[in-house]
């Protein structure tokens, strides 16, 4: 009988180590996986969060001239291809600063504002105060702004240069920004530039751009 109740307290006790342990070791390895997981989270959330603040960007756009003049002396709607190169730099969550740059691919004259008369052709066979433009290029220091998502606002100056004539340039514009992956986007562009004291121009284009 003492044997029985030895045996049976024996068992017990063994039985009970086990369990001990084995829970123990439950823990233990639930708080490693713990830990492990939070790690994760915490490395994957750094990733997620890091800003990536430089991005280069190239379009392909269509110029739109109002006050073009074609070869007879008459005024009219001009649209030539023109391509743009862009470096960003993000500031903020929203604010940005950018470098743009486009170039128009042909030569053409549009009406000189300035001139007196705005003479067009006449029996004198005269023709409209016209100004030259040779394949100019264009510069922008512009600062952005995101109001909303795959929004962003532009506005600022710079200069067209041309080998006839430089003129100073104000820029407006909006482009539409959506991610592709591994920090690839393409976007949209619309801007529009008054150039002080020669003409007007608005653009609409379509581009990609690297971050980085």
């Amino acid at each position: 009988m003492k044997n029985l109740r030895f045996f049976i307290f024996s068992c017990l006790f063994l039985l009970g180590s086990t369990v001990v342990n084995a829970q123990e070791h439950e823990s233990k390895t639930t708080e490693t996986e713990h830990e492990g997981n939070a790690q994760a989270e915490q490395e994957g959330e750094h990733e997620e969060h890091e800003v990536k603040h430089f991005s280069i960007g190239a379009a392909f756009t269509h110029t739109h001239i109002s006050s073009a003049i074609n070869s007879d002396g008459d005024k009219e709607w001009l649209n030539v291809p023109s391509y743009g190169l862009y470096f960003n730099y993000r500031l903020k969550e929203r604010w940005g600063l950018g470098l743009h740059g486009d170039i128009i691919i042909e030569e053409f004259e549009v009406e000189d504002p300035n001139a007196e008369g705005h003479l067009a052709k006449s029996e004198t066979e005269e023709a409209t105060a016209a100004i030259e433009r040779g394949t100019p290029i264009a510069m922008a220091l512009v600062l952005m702004y995101e109001p909303i998502e795959h929004v962003v606002l532009l506005v600022g100056a710079g200069m067209e240069f041309s080998k006839h004539e430089d003129f100073t340039l104000v820029r407006l514009g909006v482009d539409f920004p959506f991610e592709m992956g591994h920090e690839w986007e393409v976007f949209g562009t619309a801007t529009y530039d008054i150039n002080i004291d020669a003409y007007d121009s608005y653009g609409l284009g379509i581009g990609v751009a690297k971050r980085f």
